[in-house]
């Protein structure tokens, strides 16, 4: 009976418990998430012409605030949602689901033929207000553009030179995003176009027991690199070798491949010794590597006197190394 008696006030307890910890989470999520007002896409519709005045006849105008890719619209004849009265012709929207805009201001690129090329506009400034509507000219440079977020950057040239070669590419939400490390699987196909090699032969990757884990899209390159002895496998304590395609490359990694590739058809030299204070911590299968890369001027240390051969590689210092690599061979 003791044990019927109590059910009434233990179900109270556990509903004051959830009550309390239901209203002391709510405003934790509501921190969390920053609140953005009700926004309507800002308008934009107007003239396409290139610098000497001619209209450019077919692409699509893409809309860009700080980097954020914000809307496209495809246009034809050097016009793009005009005539702005008529009720049947779409206009270029402009908006976030993330960003409040209010009060940035919006770059305008011209998509043709594959590439994409910064265009400047009539008004000089346009800053992007809720539901506003406004007639933009655009006058389309003759240069490409290279990608919103690596203007200004370090390694802008080196990037501009890959992709003009088809060599790397950007995001399906036309950023490059520099910072974003490089896996073992995208450095193979990068370093298979900068080196024009065909897809290698897939029986190749049965020596890796994760070769399902490399995607279809890598797997012809791979197969080239390896076939190359450009890229090796990690041996297992099984007997087995992996190649891990979806791990970020190293420095040290980084720098004993593209040693590899300066290093065939010529005369082995006995590298110099490398003086960086973490010696001790480059692994001694890449001290060769590390040493040759530097030497040639592919990879060079810190300002503090480190090498950092753990580091992880980002896109961008991929491709100012793949560059320096193509100048050299």
């Amino acid at each position: 009976m003791v044990v019927f008696s109590l059910r009434k006030p233990l179900a109270f307890a556990l509903a004051a418990l959830l009550l309390f910890t239901f209203y002391w989470a709510a405003p934790a999520r509501a921190e969390e998430t920053p609140f953005i007002p009700l926004q309507y896409p800002a308008i934009y519709f107007g003239s396409i012409t290139s610098e000497n005045g001619q209209a450019l006849e077919k692409g699509s105008v893409r809309a860009y605030v700080e980097g954020e890719f914000c809307g496209e619209l495809p246009f034809e004849a050097g016009t793009y949602g005009l005539p702005s009265d008529s009720p049947y012709v779409k206009r270029l929207l402009v908006y976030s689901n993330y960003t409040d805009l209010t009060g940035k201001q919006v770059s305008f690129r011209v998509f043709v033929d594959g590439r994409e090329y910064p265009a400047a506009t009539k008004p000089p400034v346009v800053i992007w207000e809720s539901g506003s509507r406004m007639q933009v000219d655009l006058v389309v440079s003759e240069e490409p553009a290279l990608f919103v977020d690596m203007e200004g950057h370090w390694a802008s040239p080196q990037v501009r030179q890959l992709v003009e070669k088809e060599i790397i590419s950007g995001y399906e939400d036309h950023l490059f995003r520099p910072e974003n490390r490089i896996t073992r699987a995208e450095a193979a196909v990068v370093l298979a176009r900068a080196l024009s090699l065909p897809d290698g032969d897939y029986g190749v990757l049965e020596g890796f027991s994760d070769a399902g884990a490399i995607a279809e899209w890598a797997a012809g390159p791979v197969a080239a690199v390896v076939e190359k002895g450009l890229f090796k496998g990690y041996p297992e304590g099984d007997g087995k070798i992996t190649f891990y395609p979806q791990v970020t490359v190293s420095r040290a990694e980084l720098a004993a491949i593209v040693s590899r590739v300066t290093a065939q058809g010529q005369a082995v030299q006995q590298p110099q010794a490398v003086g960086f204070i973490d010696l001790e911590d480059i692994p001694g299968w890449a001290l060769e590597g590390v040493a040759a890369a530097v030497r040639q001027g592919l990879m060079e240390g810190y300002p503090d006197g480190t090498f950092r051969p753990d580091g992880e590689v980002t896109r961008a210092e991929a491709a100012a190394v793949i560059a320096r690599l193509l100048e050299q061979i």
